[in-house]
């Protein structure tokens, strides 16, 4: 396999997985909508309380990651203020 060939063998593997995706999606959705109304009903219920249940985890993830880069911020500066106080007597 050339170079030139690599982007389109990705591309083309990419464009696979879409479809088979697309393809599992369409069949899921096809499940739900044959359900009885109240029994989809508690299916998006569920899917919306998971989804919930996974935006708060990634939030709570990125306030930690935040607050360690912040708290790294603000220990260098200390350290660099400490050091400067020092050098000056």
């Amino acid at each position: 396999m050339s170079d030139s060939t690599i982007p389109l063998a990705v591309s083309s593997h990419r464009l696979h997985r879409a479809v088979a995706m697309s393809t599992k999606v369409d069949a899921i959705l096809s499940e739900i909508r044959a359900l009885p109304p109240e029994e989809q009903r508690q299916v998006i219920d569920e899917t919306l309380r998971l989804r919930a249940r996974e935006w708060a985890q990634q939030q709570a993830r990125l306030r930690d990651l935040q607050s360690r880069h912040a708290g790294r911020g603000l220990l260098g500066r200390l350290l660099e203020t400490r050091a400067e106080e020092r050098a000056r007597g």
